[in-house]
């Protein structure tokens, strides 16, 4: 199973290794009761991964792009990077940035990107 992929096209995203930030938001409320018992109603958590390609070609940076600024958001997306098993999310795509590097004496770009589950 590949790393990342986009459901609607089917196609893989490179990530760069070590590049990966996950972010936990749990959805509900902490506080202490009147007689200063903590209390917790943790409805549910929603995650958000920060990410780079590796160095890419403008030709295939070009591709990444558009895949992840897709018309239709939230997009399906899957692979061992949401997931252990075969299921996907609902994932909404921001901050994409161009960051251009020179890698083996040509000019490539990483692409930064975070996928922010949207259920």
């Amino acid at each position: 199973m590949p790393f990342l992929y986009v459901s609607s096209s089917g196609t893989t995203i490179p990530v760069a290794a070590n590049s990966v930030k996950r972010q936990t938001e749990e959805i509900g409320d902490k506080s202490r009761a009147f007689d200063g018992t903590y209390r917790e109603t943790i409805r549910g958590r929603v995650h958000s991964w920060e990410m780079d390609t590796p160095p890419l070609t403008f030709a295939d940076a070009s591709s990444v792009v558009s895949r992840l600024n897709a018309s239709t958001q939230p997009q399906t997306v899957g692979g061992n990077l949401v997931s252990s098993g075969s299921s996907t999310l609902s994932c909404y795509t921001r901050a994409l940035s161009w960051n251009p590097v020179v890698a083996d004496s040509t000019n490539r770009i990483v692409v930064s990107f975070v996928l922010d589950q949207s259920s």
